[in-house]
């Protein structure tokens, strides 16, 4: 008799723990992504949302990248998910620079860059279920955008002609409430 009620208090325990991570994998957000930004180009890759549903973040940037110039990424949020989303925070950093003109006379790194961050003034973005919408169609302004630009540094800059950056995007909100 004592077996039988350990076991079903075995059970219970898994069971509650299981339904606790669940009802968590549906209440937060915070995972990573990353995408290949090379002007012109456009890349992607995927962005979870908790331990359960995801959506992509795609970038485009249109424009010469080029020293003293930010130009802004009108990201691409597609949700495919079955429930809305609420994004309150994205993040663009360079992960890598793979520069085929650089030397060790002519280097380019990550010190050549520049990201801007979302304007602060941006509130939590709503993305529909099943559904997507670049910044621009969720009324973020192309001045709040994060941005991508090449700084104007007092040095030849030659090295970096023709580069291409991986960017690492980091997102994180929550399931947008009804």
């Amino acid at each position: 008799m004592r077996k039988l009620e350990a076991r079903y208090l075995a059970f219970v325990v898994a069971l509650a723990i299981v339904l606790v991570l669940l009802l968590f994998s549906f209440l937060g957000v915070s995972r990573e992504g990353r995408s290949v930004a090379k002007a012109p180009d456009r890349g992607t890759d995927d962005v979870a949302v908790g331990a359960a549903p995801s959506f992509t973040i795609s970038g485009d940037i249109t424009g010469e990248i080029r020293p003293g110039v930010l130009l802004p990424l009108d990201l691409s949020l597609e949700n495919p998910n079955n429930v809305d989303l609420s994004v309150d925070k994205i993040t663009v950093s360079v992960r890598t620079i793979h520069a085929p003109q650089a030397t060790v006379d002519l280097p380019c790194t990550a010190a050549d860059f520049e990201v801007r961050q979302i304007g602060g003034g941006v509130a939590a973005l709503r993305l529909g279920a099943k559904g997507e919408q670049k910044l621009s169609q969720l009324d973020v302004v192309p001045q709040q955008r994060p941005a991508l630009g090449m700084l104007n540094r007092p040095i030849n800059q030659d090295g970096c002609k023709g580069a291409s950056l991986t960017l690492h995007y980091s997102a994180a909100g929550q399931q947008a409430v009804r």
